[in-house]
């Protein structure tokens, strides 16, 4: 939206700049070129670095459920063993 809006007030700017005769329409036309590049180019780095800074809820959660991924630098540890001993059944009334 911000970059059709910014369009249209280029496209204004150089359409007005040739009626009163400030430019020639070659001039108008490489001054919209170049400032409208300029811009998409600004915003298409601002929306990159956006996404890529907050890339959202879903990826958080998608990260969360995989599995951490070992560290080559700590030894390996071997877990603890846990002995359980199994339960009796409760006894029965005669």
């Amino acid at each position: 939206m911000h970059l059709a809006m910014y369009s249209g007030l280029l496209a204004a700017a150089s359409i007005n700049s040739m009626l009163v005769g400030d430019v020639d329409e070659e001039a108008a036309r490489a001054f919209y070129q170049q400032a409208y590049q300029h811009a998409y180019a600004r915003l298409l780095i601002l929306v990159s670095a956006f996404y890529r800074i907050h890339s959202g809820r879903d990826s958080y959660f998608r990260t969360a459920a995989q599995p951490p991924r070992p560290n080559p630098l700590t030894p390996a540890r071997k877990l603890p063993q846990h002995h359980h001993r199994r339960r009796r059944p409760p006894r029965q009334p005669d």
